[in-house]
């Protein structure tokens, strides 16, 4: 092979597709007896340091509400400190998905170690024990998830869309270990999730509710595909008898139109955008916050949030600096895990995710390729981390966001004559137009660049 590219491709290559013997793949974690059922557990491919400061935010929530329960962040790079490469898909060093990467990881750790799994993107407002552990640890209940009514199928009373952002469930639970080893299957040999429909998994199945959210969207990808690991687990309730009766009469079923997506149901109703609720002080929306066990946020709902200076976002005043203001002293080690004072005794404590991180702008970008749809986690399809990014400059204020046609909240003010920047060597790319489609104090606004 010539290597016209300094060898680059040809070790790229070369790494891909080496074989390896007697190399043990136990992940050393799993030996240590140091990692808890009472865990809580996220992922963040690049790493907790590399999170949002809003998303390090919700996850502070967490350890609030749940003191005496451990928080881990794992990144890619140290998954394999806690899984087996025989509990993954074969290529998984090599998946080009953050989404389909977590999919797996999220099954892998509830399948080995148990306790609760959340994308960052989730405030939570509940005590866990009481919310669903203590059901789980004394065996009333053998998991605890979160089901959309308004993709499920009639055949399964409609709650057959279950959610994988909030997972709850102890070790070596046989339906996660099914659905595990079911994506294991789909991804063997696969470095993304483009063609899935093709594979014999995907026939004879009933994704009608899933199909649902393209025909309400439109997207240029199919929601059946992109939402892999919901289809897995309706294959298991569909064609395994075993797997359907233990989610029909063991696991603990929860309405997330009811519950997670609570304020953006009530923010619709008021004709205004949720992050316009979240930072007023609107007393029902106060009232209606203490009642939800958690909020999802979507892509749509957190955009606004991302870059705005989080004075505004703590303000105890607003329905969501209320949600956020944490009285709980946290630790944190470099590698984002989290414990109790008394197990984490000597860790160096890190603030930066609270009030002393910094945002730029009050503008925000949403991803071309993000939907309002039941999964809006944090990982989106393909590699969006990895698009040229542009820097959106207002005055004296820049914010960041990727290089497309772009959706961003910001503060209303004329955009003649703003410009955007590639942060790569390439001249100004100037702003094409800006129109306000909502006006208030985070006017939802359409722009984009040549």
């Amino acid at each position: 092979m010539q290597k016209s590219d300094g060898g680059g491709t040809e070790a790229a290559l070369e790494d891909m597709f080496k074989v390896s013997h007697n190399i043990p793949s136990t992940p050393l974690r799993s030996l240590t007896g140091e990692v808890r059922e009472r865990t809580i557990w996220g992922y963040w491919a690049q790493g907790y340091d590399e999170m949002p400061e809003f998303f390090k935010l919700c996850v502070a929530t967490w350890q609030r509400h749940n003191p005496h329960w451990d928080v881990r962040i794992l990144q890619k790079s140290t998954v394999y400190e806690y899984l087996s490469a025989a509990e993954l898909p074969n290529r998984f060093a090599h998946m080009l998905s953050h989404q389909a990467v977590s999919d797996c990881v999220r099954l892998g750790l509830l399948s080995r170690y148990g306790g609760v799994y959340m994308d960052v993107n989730i405030l939570l407002r509940a005590d866990l024990d009481n919310f669903c552990w203590n059901g789980i640890a004394q065996g009333k209940n053998s998991a605890a998830v979160f089901y959309h009514p308004h993709y499920g199928t009639e055949k399964l009373g409609g709650k057959d869309l279950v959610e994988s952002w909030f997972l709850a469930t102890k070790p070596g639970n046989p339906f996660f270990m099914r659905w595990r080893d079911l994506l294991r299957e789909l991804l063997h040999n696969r470095l993304d999730t483009e063609g899935l429909l093709q594979h014999p998994l995907y026939q004879d199945i009933d994704l009608s509710g899933i199909d649902r959210l393209n025909k309400q969207f439109g997207a240029d990808f199919d929601f059946r595909e992109y939402l892999f690991i919901h289809s897995m687990c309706h294959r298991l309730l569909e064609k395994d008898i075993n797997a359907r009766t233990q989610w029909q009469e063991t696991f603990q079923r929860i309405d997330a139109a009811e519950t997670a997506f609570r304020m953006q149901l009530y923010s619709e109703s008021t004709g205004l955008h949720v992050a316009q609720v979240l930072t007023s002080k609107d007393q029902q929306a106060h009232a209606l916050a203490e009642t939800v066990p958690l909020v999802k946020f979507r892509t749509p709902d957190y955009g606004p949030f991302m870059m705005v200076n989080p004075q505004q976002l703590l303000d105890p005043a607003t329905v969501l600096g209320r949600m956020l203001v944490s009285p709980v002293q946290r630790t944190a080690t470099a590698s984002g895990t989290w414990g109790t004072p008394a197990r984490t005794s000597g860790m160096p404590k890190n603030t930066r995710g609270i009030a002393s991180g910094v945002f730029v702008g009050l503008a925000t970008a949403l991803m071309r390729t993000a939907m309002v749809h039941p999964r809006g986690g944090s990982h989106h399809r393909g590699s969006s981390n990895n698009l040229p990014r542009l820097a959106l400059q207002t005055g004296t204020q820049v914010s960041t966001m990727p290089c497309r046609w772009i959706t961003a909240h910001m503060a209303p003010h004329n955009f003649k004559g703003s410009r955007a920047m590639r942060q790569c060597p390439r001249p100004p790319y100037h702003l094409l137009s800006g129109t306000c489609l909502r006006p208030g104090p985070l006017a939802l606004c359409s722009i984009s660049f040549a």
